[in-house]
């Protein structure tokens, strides 16, 4: 079987070919897909991940439900081409489907379902493409699914935008944050959460087996009580700050609700001590237009 044809992807999806062509002998109808996937190298699941978007475009509706779903389980192989190109079909009317003929859809549309399927691997590879898709999620979606699909490949842009993306419903993206650090900085950016947020963070601390003084600490960046975890070290004030991105034990980038920005760093040595500066205008515009590393590469 080649994972170029998509002819014959088709017909795979379609239950037509495989070792489960018999639907007597599938217990699921992608089934065919599963046992192929698993038997392919690397490099000819990314080709497979490619053929299976563009069956996500196919006339056949189910056919495309089929490629998109399968392509969920292909989101760590998809390569920043075929990225790229999926970045680039959400960006068409094609997908404004309903999927149908699977069961295991999230989304009411096939734009969404491809979102979902493709956000984690567009997150890796085009960072600002996936900022797109977050401030206007495709129809039949939301930013919370699409937030928890990137933020244990993208956290920094989970940061960076949690307060524009995000509010006190989306616990489940701050606790899929891959370190402790991001989850301290989620958390604080949109405190204080209600006591159901609480409940969410001791339950995936539990299942994550996070240690525990990393969910206290989570705790207490999530209702502001800890002036060290809300604010940069060394500025006292009333202002709301926020991190919006910065390195675990190496700098953080906070930014206060009148736009004023400051810069953290960890100071080397055998205490744990920090320097904060305040960043000119000058700097904070160099962040506003070319990113984090204007402030970090000083």
């Amino acid at each position: 079987m080649t994972v170029h044809d998509a002819a014959h992807v088709r017909r795979v999806l379609l239950g037509l070919e495989g070792p489960y062509a018999d639907p007597r002998v599938a217990t699921d109808a992608l089934d065919n897909l599963d046992v192929w996937i698993g038997e392919l190298d690397p490099m000819a699941r990314a080709a497979l991940a490619d053929t299976l978007l563009t069956l996500a475009l196919d006339d056949d509706a189910a056919v495309a439900t089929g490629a998109v779903l399968v392509l969920r389980s292909l989101a760590e192989d998809i390569d920043a081409t075929t990225a790229q190109r999926a970045a680039d079909v959400l960006g068409t009317p094609s997908p404004d489907r309903s999927p149908i003929g699977f069961t295991g859809t999230s989304a009411s549309t096939l734009r969404g379902e491809l979102a979902l399927a493709v956000v984690a691997a567009i997150a890796r590879h085009h960072p600002t493409a996936a900022r797109h898709l977050l401030d206007e999620p495709p129809a039949g979606i939301g930013r919370t699914e699409l937030g928890m699909a990137i933020a244990p490949v993208a956290p920094d842009l989970v940061i960076e935008h949690a307060t524009e993306w995000f509010g006190h419903d989306d616990i489940g993206v701050v606790v899929r944050l891959p370190l402790h650090w991001y989850r301290i900085a989620a958390g604080g950016a949109l405190g204080p959460w209600p006591e159901r947020a609480h409940e969410a963070v001791d339950g995936a601390a539990h299942w994550q087996d996070w240690p525990d003084g990393d969910t206290a600490a989570l705790h207490r960046a999530m209702t502001g009580a800890d002036p060290h975890l809300n604010r940069p070290d060394g500025i006292d004030d009333d202002r709301r700050w926020r991190i919006i991105g910065g390195t675990p034990q190496g700098w953080t980038l906070w930014r206060a609700d009148d736009g004023t920005m400051a810069y953290e760093t960890l100071d080397p040595g055998p205490a744990w001590t920090t320097t904060t500066r305040l960043l000119t205008p000058e700097e904070t515009e160099a962040v506003r237009r070319d990113g984090f590393a204007a402030v970090a590469a000083r």
